[in-house]
């Protein structure tokens, strides 16, 4: 029995496929599987998958009618034989040592999960936010932390991400074929809080080929109305599956944090056209998953004064300067206004944004943000928002005695 099985899903990439394979032949271990799962493809992609499988045997090729990435991925499982599952996009490529340095730590560490860095090709194509996102520390997290998912750069990305086969099945985790993306970070908000051991290993072992034409973060990312929604989809399956493991409650302040950053913060930075078209789905999912009381009650002030506003009717798709500025200071530790601050407290978002909001932070009468939240509870019959109106007010007055 092979030690690694590596997933490859092949749809119409024959400029790139060989190169991938080749690196993938080319390990350091050489006890491995390579399933190859053809999803449809109409180009040279199957007979490239032919011609190695008939070069080299621990190339395995499935073949099935096109059916999208996560269906392609949940095939290449479904036909894994070894202990240790990794992934790889077939326009991407492994370092000669990666599955080496992988089974290494599964051996050392007993782990259920492990995710490694990757470095951008070309390195033209990065920027700072993959960057980080690619470099994670070495780190041993037995049991879960919140700080997993929220703090260290685990995620997204589920092909710089190996798991345990047993992990797999104990807990039927697969990849989600109903969303057309995002699959990668549902998986990992559902793979890291049920493993009772993560490793996370700062060696650089997977070479990311970053926005090929026609690829699908690229066909996502040129469309902000689609992407937004998206985000929508996504957020609602993870909200659903950690309603269901208990999780959504227990880890409220850290998931609710996240969600304002996933769904508001980047709609914020969209034209009032995007804002308009998205912000309905937007109160919805916000509604449904954080004004149950169990989960609210958890929060602090800034992060429900953010989910009552977004909540209300009246919601445009923006937030007050005031409101927007406590929230960072809560979840970044941010003291003061200044724009290296600020910018450091965004961690690389859009300079648009940061341009924005620097323009907005000016001192707001407390006054004003009562009139706010009332206007607010008035109009949405809002009793979080009635309560919202005393806390923000506190907070305030806090903040000013502090800078005083």
């Amino acid at each position: 029995m092979a030690d690694v099985s590596i997933i490859v899903p092949v749809y119409n990439v024959e400029q790139y496929l060989a190169l991938c394979l080749d690196s993938l032949r080319r390990q350091t271990l050489h006890d491995i599987e390579i399933i190859c799962v053809n999803d449809g493809s109409t180009d040279r992609s199957g007979a490239i998958l032919d011609l190695a499988s008939t070069a080299d045997p621990r190339v395995h090729v499935v073949t099935q009618p096109n059916a999208g990435l996560s269906a392609a991925r949940n095939a290449g499982l479904r036909a894994a034989t070894a202990p240790i599952i990794m992934f790889v996009d077939s326009d991407d490529m492994l370092e000669p040592k990666a599955c080496a340095v992988v089974k290494k730590a599964f051996d050392v560490h007993d782990p259920q999960v492990v995710t490694f860095g990757a470095t951008v090709f070309p390195a033209s194509a990065s920027y700072p936010w993959l960057d980080t996102v690619l470099s994670p520390r070495d780190r041993v997290y037995s049991p879960y932390e919140d700080a997993l998912l929220f703090a260290e750069d685990a995620s997204p990305f589920v092909w710089r991400t190996a798991v345990s086969a047993q992990f797999l099945a104990e807990n039927d985790l697969r990849f989600d074929e109903t969303v057309a993306f995002g699959e990668d970070q549902i998986f990992h908000f559902m793979a890291y809080p049920a493993s009772r051991k993560t490793v996370l290993l700062s060696d650089k072992l997977y070479i990311y080929r970053a926005n090929r034409t026609g690829s699908l973060m690229r066909i996502r990312d040129e469309n902000l109305v689609l992407r937004q929604k998206e985000h929508h989809i996504i957020a609602r399956r993870i909200f659903t599956g950690w309603r269901d493991k208990g999780w959504l409650e227990t880890s409220a302040p850290a998931i609710a944090d996240w969600a304002i950053t996933f769904l508001v913060l980047d709609l914020m930075g969209q034209s009032p056209v995007v804002r308009a078209r998205v912000t309905p789905g937007l109160r919805s999912v916000m509604e449904e998953f954080f004004l149950d009381d169990a989960v609210l009650r958890r929060l602090p002030a800034p992060t429900r004064a953010v989910i009552a506003m977004v909540c209300s009717p009246s919601y445009k798709g923006t937030l007050p300067a005031r409101v927007l500025l406590a929230f960072y200071r809560h979840r970044h530790g941010v003291l003061a206004a200044g724009k290296v601050a600020v910018r450091k407290a965004l961690g690389g978002a859009p300079v648009r944004m940061v341009a924005a909001i620097l323009r907005k932070v000016l001192p707001t009468p407390a006054a004003h943000m009562r009139t706010y939240f009332d206007t607010v509870a008035a109009n949405a019959d809002d009793a979080a928002a009635r309560v919202l109106s005393t806390e923000l007010l506190t907070l305030e007055a806090r903040s000013v005695s502090q800078r005083g």
